[in-house]
């Protein structure tokens, strides 16, 4: 489940969410600040390929609300962009991404590769929570 929901406040080192790989179940932990501003990947979801917009962040809370309609198909098909898992696991951090539909500044947290040779995860529980 998530732990965190939209709108709330994520720090570097909170969890976002377990993601199943064919080798083991790993904790995704932030390591970027911000404010929860849409979960564009529903928990439970198979295969989802790396680098695959999952999470959205913002640096406002006043920016949460250009959100709520947000749909994953408004997100720019721009380079991949996550925070890093665990700390075994590398990924590169979060970077800004072009405002798609009028949409505020934000980060898209993608799904992280969290070894040499995943392509897809799972996510199986999130930590963060919608509402």
């Amino acid at each position: 489940t998530y732990k965190v929901k939209v709108g709330e406040k994520i720090a570097p080192g909170d969890l976002i969410c377990d993601i199943e790989t064919d080798k083991a179940t790993i904790g995704w932990e932030s390591q970027d600040e911000g404010y929860v501003a849409a979960i564009a990947v529903p928990e439970g979801s198979q295969d989802v390929p790396v680098g695959k917009p999952v999470l959205v962040l913002v640096e406002e809370q006043g920016s949460l609300g250009a959100f709520s309609d947000y749909k994953p198909s408004d997100a720019p098909a721009a380079a991949p962009s996550s925070s890093s898992p665990a700390p075994a696991a590398a990924a590169a951090p979060a970077a800004p991404a072009a405002p798609a539909t009028n949409y505020p500044a934000h980060n898209l947290l993608s799904m992280p590769a969290l070894s040499p040779t995943m392509t897809a995860g799972n996510i199986a529980t999130y930590k963060v929570k919608v509402g």
